[in-house]
């Protein structure tokens, strides 16, 4: 039997893997002879279910996956079933015999949300395992293994820890498994940290402030205009002659 190739191992901590020499065809035994082309998608949203839509089409509810779909460029949605959180969508490239992962954490506050988006695709004519890398925000800092990591590059192939960080943002951490072969395309959002109490009061009274002066203008603006009304009904007209 063929390993399940991705799992979550705790909320902000995933764990991706793929069987040397499989290459993810067999898992599902995607790509028989005289078949169509067949790719795979499984979504999870943690502890929160929503609605999945591809393609404006609704397919399912989350923890949700799909080992015979059509490969292509795909419109993903994903709408939680509590409206007070804010919906998830990207485009993605599900590509024929690989499985393509989404796991998000839906918030109230899209700065708020984070996830993964894993996607394998294989490399022609080498054999080097590759990771290509997108965060979000674009500032934070990637590591692999506790060193800097670029957004492209070639790394050993086997487990590796993925980290990043920003400032005012939370950190993540993953567990990849980069494969021979492969490129495992990672796009990775961290969630915005909430400002501190102190901060937020000091906004707020900010913000108070100026729409106190905005309302004051506005106030003597009309008087100057409700002033200038009066006196020019007041004035006597000239006398003809």
């Amino acid at each position: 039997m063929a390993k399940q190739w991705y799992r979550r191992t705790s909320k902000k901590q995933f764990l991706l893997g793929v069987a040397a020499g499989v290459l993810l065809i067999g898992i599902y035994a995607m790509q028989q002879k005289g078949s169509e082309p067949t790719a795979g998608l499984q979504v999870t949203t943690h502890a929160v279910p929503a609605a999945l839509f591809v393609d404006g089409q609704y397919i399912g509810h989350t923890p949700y996956i799909a080992k015979h779909m059509r490969p292509g460029i795909k419109q993903i949605e994903i709408t939680p079933d509590d409206t007070t959180l804010r919906s998830f969508s990207t485009e993605l490239n599900i590509r024929q015999g690989t499985l393509s992962v989404i796991d998000w954490q839906l918030t109230s506050s899209q700065l708020e949300s984070s996830g993964v988006v894993l996607t394998l695709s294989p490399i022609d004519g080498t054999n080097e395992a590759q990771i290509v890398l997108k965060t979000n925000p674009p500032f934070a800092v990637p590591t692999l293994d506790g060193e800097r990591i670029e957004a492209r590059a070639v790394v050993s192939p086997g487990t590796h820890t993925l980290a990043a960080r920003a400032p005012g943002y939370e950190s993540v951490e993953h567990q990849i498994t980069a494969v021979a072969g492969m490129q495992l395309e990672i796009v990775l959002q961290l969630a915005k940290l909430p400002l501190p109490v102190e901060v937020q009061e000091k906004e707020q009274s900010e913000t108070n402030i100026e729409k106190s002066l905005e309302n004051q203008e506005e106030t003597q603006s009309q008087e100057s205009a409700e002033s200038a009304k009066t006196a020019s009904s007041s004035t006597p007209l000239a006398a003809e002659l």
